[in-house]
């Protein structure tokens, strides 16, 4: 990514172009298994805590409740997730990630992983992990 002069000060100009560039890679990537970004939230976050109610899904990826419900519909039509009412509140569904959402989000993480090491390549081992550190805090 080749960034003029007259922009390499301004680091809102600079993240804009990053995150344009990362996400055009992930979107990618995504439509290699006819998945948007949202979907592989939902997917690593199922994979990484297990089975949970839609309502903890919306809250931990911050996206509107009707808007995740429509997402794990598409997701359960491709058969990656199921979706079952709590037995003890009907109006709550529990999200489950099927052996092939699973198989899935392991395999989209490796395509990621790969990307990754290539996007990144600039930067040694140390570098990428203040990265991810000053990322983190800009969102404490």
């Amino acid at each position: 990514m080749k960034i003029h002069e007259t922009f390499k000060s301004n680091i809102t100009y600079l993240l804009s172009k990053t995150v344009g560039e990362l996400r055009g890679e992930l979107t990618n990537i995504l439509e290699k298994f006819e998945l948007i970004p949202p979907h592989y939230g939902i997917l690593i976050y199922l994979r990484e805590n297990g089975p949970c109610v839609q309502q903890e899904l919306a809250t931990s990826l911050n996206i509107h409740k009707s808007s995740l419900g429509r997402l794990v519909d598409s997701l359960e039509r491709m058969k990656l997730v199921t979706k079952k009412k709590a037995e003890d509140n009907k109006k709550e569904k529990w999200v489950n990630l099927t052996k092939s959402g699973t198989q899935i989000s392991i395999e989209i993480e490796e395509n990621i992983t790969a990307m990754e090491k290539d996007f990144f390549k600039n930067l040694n081992l140390n570098e990428r992990k203040t990265l991810r550190t000053l990322i983190l805090k800009i969102h404490e």
